[in-house]
């Protein structure tokens, strides 16, 4: 009933559509119900069946629709009055089923709708912790296939429980005002058809289950293979991807299978006991009728009785099913709604939105991920505004994690980080990040033209400030050679263009605003060494009082910085500038030799070569 709860109340919003669409359905049931009164009142009276007595006639005749009917004079007024009657029923029926569907698909569509905004608004919303434990195909299976089964059930099965109940009520009243005994014949093995539509809704809820979950794990496969296709062709990976796809596919058959099985099992049997109802109900009428303990008419009405009562009753095990299934759903989907969003915070002094300039200053600062060991142990170092903050370490070492706990995509629970003097825990998360520029290690494009993907972090930036930022990135020029220019669209994920076109481009996005601090997570590996250095020479000239943090493997690209930090295994190891780290033996000087400073001595001759010929002319 819980799950039920929170549908209702994801429904709120039309309510009163739902409300009107189950009034609409009584109203279809009660005028269904009278047609074949109807009927019974034309075949015992008006064609005057004579091998019934008069008293037994009479008995049948006994309700305010044969009253009506009969009171014309002649048979001929009689049936003209009935078919009128008949044709006027069934065309309310018709139109009341029609408000019913209409309204039902109105509050199915609006509720889903609803659904998708609310689960898309608090998915954004949710922690980085979060987003790096999910997996992206069950996420896209709760947010769509489990949000169909909802909306199915809202608008079709729920009228369908609530008209398979309404008319069994109605019928039985009816049929217990004809003849009491013949109506409890007419319902006597319903209760065992409940009861088995019980047991099987609570086997089918755990089929439902593992099969969901098994298409989770198929859409997860699916989604990482079209994704990372061109790994896939690059290393003739093919086969195997191939052979891991059809063992997920076998499984999710065999969940499926299991889950049909299920049903079938039940169809079978629920079909019996419906046959066999309606059986009794011919066998013990026609018994009835021969004795003239019923009339034709009142047979007549009864048998069409117990085919509008019986199979809607049957349909119950359906919709159990779709029960199953959508509590199943209902489940997921809360699963994600009780993840904490990032944002949620009701203590105000957690969101403060001091003036944000750059002075920023770790102590002692050790994060962990969940349980496990710390990534980042006893950090501690200061950095004055319009200051460049250079990182290397090993892979694993730390580099990004220290970044992502200066954005609060992590957060910290020993030591302090402060911002310009404000602890960084206690400022508001949106102002701090709007303060903060960054260049992701993985540059992440949209499929979009390449002006639309610069203005991502400020669309109303004119185009001329996107040619600058364009330029600063050294990707000014190279946009300018493709033929639609800044209209290019640079395909799913930027396939179009190059690794260091796309780091580039990601470059002039983080620009695109003025913020007081960057951070550039290794954003410059894919491009040449002569273009990191025209970027560098454009952001040193530009980032004069900006704070600028850069993660880096190349020795040339960290070795101006103002202060280098060499991290290992999530501790500080050496920290200080170019040349009190060289001149003292330690991991710092290792990577220097490792690159023998090939590096520095193309960039010297590149220099050289420039100013000879800016001497020349």
């Amino acid at each position: 009933m819980s799950e039920l709860k929170t549908l209702y109340g994801w429904m709120e919003k039309y309510k009163f559509k739902f409300i009107r669409s189950l009034f609409n359905t009584i109203a279809a049931i009660i005028l269904t119900t009278i047609v074949p009164l109807v009927t019974s009142t034309v075949i015992d009276y008006v064609l005057k069946t004579d091998i019934y007595s008069e008293n037994t006639v009479t008995k049948s005749q006994s309700t305010i629709i044969s009253k009506i009917i009969l009171s014309f004079d002649t048979s001929k007024d009689q049936l003209l009055a009935a078919g009128i009657f008949i044709i006027i029923l069934t065309l309310l029926a018709a139109r009341a089923n029609y408000l019913k569907g209409k309204l039902s698909a109105q509050v199915a569509e609006g509720t889903a709708k609803s659904i998708k905004d609310k689960i898309y608004d608090h998915v954004q919303r949710l922690s980085f912790s979060y987003h790096n434990k999910v997996e992206t195909g069950d996420l896209l299976q709760r947010c769509s296939t489990d949000i169909e089964t909802i909306r199915q059930f809202t608008q079709v099965q729920i009228l369908e429980i609530f008209y398979a109940v309404s008319v069994f009520i109605v019928v039985f009243v009816i049929m217990l005002m004809l003849n009491p005994f013949f109506a409890l014949v007419g319902v006597i093995l319903i209760p065992i058809l409940i009861v088995y539509s019980y047991v099987f809704f609570q086997k089918v809820k755990k089929a439902y289950l593992i099969k969901d979950e098994a298409e989770a794990t198929l859409s997860t496969s699916l989604q990482e293979t079209l994704t990372g296709v061109r790994v896939v062709k690059a290393y003739a990976n093919q086969e195997y991807e191939i052979k891991k796809f059809a063992e997920k596919n076998a499984n999710f058959k065999a969940a499926h299978f299991k889950e049909v099985m299920v049903s079938a099992k039940f169809w079978a049997t629920s079909d019996f006991i419906c046959i066999s109802q309606v059986l009794l109900v011919v066998l013990f009428g026609s018994f009835l009728s021969y004795k003239g303990s019923i009339t034709l008419g009142m047979f007549q009405t009864f048998l069409s009785y117990e085919f509008m009562m019986i199979w809607p009753v049957r349909q119950l095990g359906r919709v159990i099913t779709e029960a199953g299934r959508t509590i199943i759903s209902i489940r997921r989907i809360l699963e994600v709604f009780d993840e904490t969003q990032e944002f949620e915070l009701k203590d105000e002094s957690l969101k403060q939105k001091p003036k944000i300039l750059g002075n920023i200053s770790f102590k002692n600062v050790s994060i962990e991920y969940s349980d496990e060991e710390p990534v980042l142990r006893n950090i501690s170092f200061e950095v004055k505004k319009g200051q460049t903050v250079a990182i290397i370490g090993k892979t694993g070492s730390g580099k990004t994690s220290l970044m992502n706990a200066l954005l609060r995509l992590i957060e910290y629970k020993e030591g302090s980080i402060t911002i310009d003097g404000t602890e960084l825990n206690t400022i508001d998360k949106t102002w701090l990040r709007s303060h903060i520029g960054v260049v992701m290690q993985e540059i992440f494009l949209y499929s979009k033209s390449i002006k639309d993907n610069i203005r991502i972090a400020n669309r109303t930036v004119s185009d001329e400030i996107v040619y600058d930022v364009a330029k600063i990135a050294s990707v000014h020029d190279v946009i300018l050679d493709f033929e639609e220019g800044y209209d290019t669209s640079v395909g799913e994920r930027g396939v179009t263009l190059s690794g260091g076109q796309k780091q580039r481009i990601g470059i002039a996005r983080a620009l695109i605003n003025k913020h007081p601090i960057l951070i550039f997570d290794d954003s410059l590996s894919a491009v040449d060494t002569e273009t990191d250095l025209k970027i560098r020479a454009a952001l040193t000239e530009r980032a004069k009082e900006i704070t600028t943090f850069i993660i880096a493997h190349r020795m040339s690209t960290v070795k101006d910085a103002d202060l280098i930090i060499v991290l290992d295994e999530g501790k500080i190891l050496q920290i200080g500038t170019h040349e009190e780290l060289f001149n003292v033996d330690g991991l710092y000087r290792n990577f220097w030799d490792i690159q023998n400073k090939k590096e520095e001595d193309f960039i010297n001759l590149i220099t050289v070569g420039k100013e000879e010929n800016i001497d020349g002319k």
